[in-house]
């Protein structure tokens, strides 16, 4: 019985909010300073002593200010202030199950995260030679008034709410391009960032401080070499890892990734796609690489599109993959199908 859910749950909400806009030639500011009144009501037909019933008063002002040093380059500042409420589903009294093997309780009391965003980015741009470059700066803060509490129970890991104040805050940095040439057709683009965050676990009963560092960076290609072809190349890496306060830090956890794909139109009406992806994980010990390979034939005829595919040419039938959040790591495996041939025919009826 303590599995039954029988929740009803109301939320009505109203507010007033004041916008604040300013423009010139260089300059550009925007603000809006809303107050919102929330009240919640929720009660669960099998346990008659949870009910809940509160309003809350909230101000959350956000907004930006531009500044063009050039017509092509610009500095941005932007700031947020929000509230965040739990909804239905995080004040379920009795558990909810998300997978095979996560189980998940929370309590029906109305804990709020207030989060501070602020964050600075330089944008350069070039519109006739196709050039867009960019980077910023962020950080945010946060403080809720519970925690999620996470205790393995093998098979399962049980996730609870617990009343337990504390904080948070991350730092960041990005770098972004993107370019274009007329020659066949070229484009290419990349981003990079990493960044820190600072927090609070609480596992196994007990509080732990946590930090956590990342990198990524992340190139794309796309090109037209004949009227057609066209191609498109994308590559991802990642790197991520966690240490518990006072601690050393635990192994880190590197991903990468690459997608080509293809496609050929010979005939106006026949066009083939061709699709190799490979992935790397070095959190795992099986199965750290898994690649893919399809292909597929398409035709149109009239209001009917057939397409032909063949996926997961290589048969692959194993994909792993592992990752690390906060102080939790946890490992995944999947079953692949085999390597199919399938025909699909679709209409169009109007």
């Amino acid at each position: 019985r303590e599995m039954h859910n029988g929740s009803s749950f109301t939320r009505l909400g109203g507010g007033l909010g004041h916008e604040l806009t300013y423009k010139s030639e260089t300059f550009n500011l925007y603000a809006v300073l809303p107050l919102f009144y929330y009240h919640t009501l929720m009660q669960d037909e099998f346990r008659p002593q949870d009910r809940l019933s509160e309003g809350r008063l909230y101000f959350e002002p956000n907004g930006w200010l531009s500044y063009h040093v050039t017509p092509d380059f610009s500095i941005k500042l932007y700031g947020s202030m929000s509230r965040t409420e739990p909804t239905l589903s995080s004040l379920y009294a009795g558990y909810i199950m998300r997978s095979y093997r996560s189980l998940v309780r929370n309590e029906m009391r109305q804990f709020s995260t207030l989060t501070t965003r602020t964050s600075l980015n330089l944008e350069y741009k070039d519109i006739f030679s196709m050039l867009f470059v960019g980077c910023g700066l962020s950080y945010s803060h946060y403080h809720s008034d519970a925690i999620s509490s996470t205790k393995i129970e093998a098979p399962l890991s049980v996730v609870e709410r617990l009343p337990l104040p504390h904080s948070g805050q991350s730092y960041s940095a990005n770098a972004r391009f993107s370019k274009g040439f007329d020659w066949l057709s070229l484009s290419v683009s990349g981003d990079a960032a990493l960044g820190q965050s600072e927090g609070k676990s609480y596992i196994q009963d007990k509080l732990l401080g946590y930090t956590s560092q990342w990198a990524s960076a992340n190139a794309r290609c796309s090109l037209k070499p004949i009227d057609w072809l066209s191609m498109e190349y994308n590559v991802s890496w990642g790197l991520h890892r966690s240490r518990r306060e006072g601690a050393a830090w635990f192994t880190p956890i590197q991903n990468l990734s690459h997608k080509l794909i293809s496609h050929v139109n010979v005939l106006k009406d026949v066009a083939i796609k061709l699709t190799a992806e490979h992935y790397y994980n070095d959190a795992v010990t099986e199965g750290r690489h898994f690649t893919l390979a399809d292909v597929g034939l398409a035709y149109t005829w009239r209001r009917v599109r057939f397409s032909l595919d063949w996926t997961n040419i290589l048969d692959a039938r194993l994909y792993s993959s592992g990752t690390i959040t906060d102080l939790v790591a946890s490992h995944s495996y999947y079953d692949i199908r085999p390597s199919a041939i399938m025909l699909k025919a679709r209409f169009k009826l109007f």
